[in-house]
C-alpha cells in the first residue's frame, strides 16, 4: 500500500513509499483511507517518530475488514477513526472503540478534521461543567477547536466570549455565537465561569486571572508556543478568587463513548446544525513536497482517493 513514512535522512523527514499492510487485531477494523487529517501533533511526529513509521492520528474512509470479535461497524461502512499513528496511508487499522460511523452528508475530508477539533471542543466543554447562562471564554476561537467550542457553548446556553488572532474575521466568530470578540482574556467584562484555552502562553495566565470563584480553565493546546509565567499572587484565594483551577486535557484519555460523541457531532454537521471550514485536500505526493519546502501545515487534509 502507499503510505507516507518517516525518513530521518530526507528533507521534510517523510517519503511516499509502498509498505506492508498494517496488522489488524481482533478488536480492530481495517479501513481503506480516503482522507487523513493533519494536526499540529502529526507534524511534530514527523520529527519524533523513528524512521519507517507512518504518522497521523485521524483518518476517514470505508471499512475494508470488520473486527474479528464482532465489535464495530460492518464492511462497507463509512467511518472516521483515531489511533496513535498510521493515518497517512491507503489503509489503517484502528480499535473499534475509536471508530465512529458517518452519516450521509459529511465528506471524508470534513470527518477527518472533525474528530480532533469537534471531539476536543465537546469534551472540554463537558469538563467545564458550567451551567446554562454561565460565562465562558474560548481562546483561539478562529481555529478548528475554537470554532466548534464557540458553537457548542452558545447552543448550551452560555454567554460566550472569544479571543482570536490578530487580523482574524471577528464577524465570523460572532456569527458562530460569541457575544463579543476580545483582544485578550484580560478584556473580559465580567469574571468568567470557565475557559477553554487553545493558545497557552500569556493567554493562559490572563484567562486564569479573569476566573470567577470556582471557575476552571481547560488547557487543550499551546498554539502560541510561549511559556506561561504566573505570579505568586495569581494563586491567592482572597477577594472572591477561591476555588479556581487549571485542568489539563487529553482527548483519548480512556473515557468511554468517544466514538459515539463523534457520531453525534458528525450528524450535527451533516444536518447543518454545526458549521466547519472546508480545508484544501492534497495528495500524498504533494504533501511530501510541501514538507520538504516548509509549506506544509495543519490547514489541510491528505487525500488517498
Amino acid at each position: 500500500m502507499l503510505a507516507l513514512v518517516t525518513a530521518a535522512d530526507t528533507p521534510g523527514r517523510v517519503v511516499a513509499a509502498e509498505i506492508a499492510m498494517p496488522p489488524v487485531g481482533p478488536s480492530d477494523v481495517l479501513i481503506r483511507v480516503r482522507a487523513a487529517a493533519v494536526n499540529p501533533g502529526d507534524i511534530v511526529a514527523t520529527h519524533t517518530l523513528e524512521a519507517g513509521n507512518v504518522p497521523g492520528w485521524v483518518a476517514a474512509g470505508v471499512v475494508e475488514q470488520s473486527a474479528a470479535d464482532g465489535s464495530g461497524p460492518a464492511v462497507g461502512t463509512p467511518v472516521v477513526s483515531l489511533s496513535v499513528a498510521g493515518a497517512w496511508a491507503q489503509y489503517r487499522s484502528a480499535p473499534t472503540t475509536l471508530v465512529a460511523k458517518l452519516p450521509e452528508g459529511i465528506s471524508f475530508g470534513a470527518a477527518a478534521t472533525l474528530f480532533i477539533h469537534g471531539g476536543t471542543a465537546l469534551r472540554a466543554l463537558r469538563d467545564l461543567d458550567v451551567p446554562p447562562g454561565g460565562t465562558v471564554l474560548i481562546t483561539g476561537a478562529n481555529g478548528g477547536v475554537g470554532r466548534f467550542a464557540v458553537q457548542l457553548a452558545a447552543s448550551a446556553g452560555h454567554r460566550v466570549y472569544a479571543t482570536v488572532r490578530a487580523g482574524a474575521d471577528e464577524s465570523e466568530v460572532r456569527s458562530l455565537g460569541a457575544v463579543d470578540v476580545l483582544r485578550s482574556p484580560a478584556e473580559a467584562p465580567v469574571p468568567l465561569d470557565g475557559v477553554i484555552d487553545v493558545v497557552g502562553g500569556p493567554t493562559l495566565v490572563e484567562a486564569f486571572r479573569r476566573l470567577d470563584a470556582g471557575g476552571t480553565v481547560i488547557s487543550v493546546g499551546r498554539a502560541s508556543a510561549q511559556p506561561s509565567t504566573f505570579d505568586a499572587e495569581d494563586f491567592q484565594g482572597a477577594g472572591g478568587r477561591h476555588g479556581r483551577s487549571i485542568r489539563t486535557f487529553y482527548l483519548d484519555d480512556g473515557r468511554p463513548g468517544l466514538a459515539q460523541d463523534i457520531e453525534v457531532l458528525a450528524a450535527q454537521v451533516a444536518a447543518g446544525e454545526l458549521t466547519m471550514r472546508t480545508l484544501p485536500e492534497v495528495t500524498a505526493f504533494a504533501a511530501v513536497e510541501q514538507l520538504k519546502d516548509g509549506t506544509f501545515d495543519a490547514d489541510r487534509v491528505i487525500s488517498f482517493i
